[in-house]
């Protein structure tokens, strides 16, 4: 582009345009609509479930000492409360395990930047959450608090690592993040054993007697002049092996003519000499 080529920018006076006072555009907010009758009761009863919840202690970081160095402090003017309550959330009565724990914590936790100090700030949003979160598994010991801290590490990663590999769309962060979510559940049931609330199976065996009756036909019982049982009464109308039976019994007889000494027939056949000597 030439220098003396007229542009768009001509009408526009540089010298009466301060680009650092210029005010910034008014962002336009979005319309409220009014919220709808039908969450009113609903607003009472979450109202009343909450207050049944029981209340978190809240803490706060304040800078102390050295430069960088902060403490956890009450954030209302009762300390006593306070300390009762920290107590209570970690199942203890112990002021180093209180202070042990608050330190793990607060190692979980991220920083935000602080520009009065100009120095890195515990984070106190994520540090609340968490402390909130051992007070909501209410641990009866120190045992049961340090599952619940453990607890609350597994799920950090698994949120963390879940949202790496969903913008990267990595297959092996996806899978750590899978078995941090397995973890987090065998915890769960740790927890449950551990307060004798494991999850119980039952199985129901049925046992049943059932009676069969089986009928035996031998053909070589029919020529001895065996006759077939009759069918048991409880047999089914039509059954068609019964004829087959009979039939198969009036063969035999019919055709076991055999000769011997007895009148009515010999199946073993007798030798030549028995037979001259009964004649």
């Amino acid at each position: 582009m030439k220098i003396d080529q007229p542009t768009n920018l001509g009408d526009i006076d540089t010298t009466r345009i301060d680009v650092a006072t210029d005010p910034k555009p008014k962002q336009r907010r979005r319309k409220v609509q009014k919220m709808p009758a039908m969450l009113e009761p609903w607003a009472e009863k979450a109202k009343v479930r909450m207050e049944r919840r029981p209340a978190s202690p809240g803490v706060m970081m304040e800078p102390c000492g050295e430069l960088g160095d902060f403490r956890a402090v009450a954030p209302h003017d009762n300390h006593e409360v306070w300390s009762l309550q920290i107590h209570d959330a970690f199942g203890t009565r112990s002021p180093s395990t209180v202070a042990v724990f608050m330190e793990q914590l607060r190692a979980l936790c991220g920083q935000s930047w602080n520009d009065e100090r100009k120095a890195w700030h515990p984070s106190e949003t994520e540090l609340n959450a968490a402390l909130n979160f051992i007070n909501s598994v209410q641990p009866r010991n120190e045992a049961e608090a340090a599952l619940a801290a453990q607890m609350l590490a597994v799920h950090f990663m698994t949120m963390r690592v879940s949202a790496s590999a969903l913008k990267t769309g990595d297959a092996r962060t996806a899978s750590i993040a899978a078995k941090l979510a397995r973890t987090y559940a065998a915890q769960m049931d740790t927890l449950q054993q551990v307060r004798g609330k494991r999850r119980s199976t039952r199985q129901h065996i049925t046992v049943k007697h059932e009676k069969h009756i089986h009928t035996h036909q031998h053909q070589h019982l029919a020529a001895w002049g065996y006759a077939a049982p009759d069918p048991a009464p409880s047999a089914p109308n039509g059954n068609h092996r019964e004829p087959a039976i009979e039939q198969r019994t009036e063969t035999v007889c019919s055709s076991a003519s055999m000769s011997g000494a007895d009148a009515i027939g010999q199946v073993v056949p007798i030798s030549r000499r028995a037979r001259k000597a009964s004649l």
